[in-house]
């Protein structure tokens, strides 16, 4: 037992490295930060307002937003007008990073991710109840300053 004791303690200590320090660790991965849940604190109006306001802005110096207009049978698809349900799940995944959230369009059918770093990402839109097919888009190049419009046709 003393023995086994002593390797788990070499191992910690940095298996031989010549250091008792830790190991040194690879960076943490960029945080995608989606469109908040709901308008910032202190914003006036409404979620589907703040989206609208997303929606023309330009992404913050060195990242790119992604637009979604999402329809179904050419009609805009909603989630809740407070940003709390959500129609289904949005899956982003590049520029070194993986993100997961709702997706709640306003009432025109619009949906913005801020704040993504340059890279190729992969976007995948599935609903939880089966309400639509699964979506999915691969392969989007954003550069710093971009902020595409992907028109996303939901079928049911």
């Amino acid at each position: 037992m003393r023995k086994i004791l002593a390797v788990v303690g070499l191992f910690a200590a940095g298996c031989g490295e010549g250091s008792p320090s830790t190991p040194p660790q690879p960076p943490p991965a960029p945080v995608v930060k989606p469109v908040p849940l709901a308008a910032p604190a202190g914003a006036a109006g409404s979620f589907a307002e703040h989206l609208d306001q997303l929606w023309d802005a330009k992404p913050a110096e060195g990242k790119a937003h992604v637009r979604l207009l999402v329809t179904s049978e050419g009609k805009p698809v909603a989630g809740s007008p407070d940003g709390i349900k959500a129609v289904a799940q949005l899956k982003l995944a590049g520029g070194g990073a993986m993100h997961m959230t709702g997706l709640c369009p306003n009432a025109k059918g619009r949906f913005v991710t801020q704040g993504l770093p340059p890279g190729t990402y992969t976007l995948e839109i599935e609903s939880a109840e089966g309400a639509y097919k699964p979506w999915k888009k691969e392969n989007l190049v954003l550069a710093a300053g971009d902020a595409p419009l992907l028109e996303v046709s939901l079928e049911k």
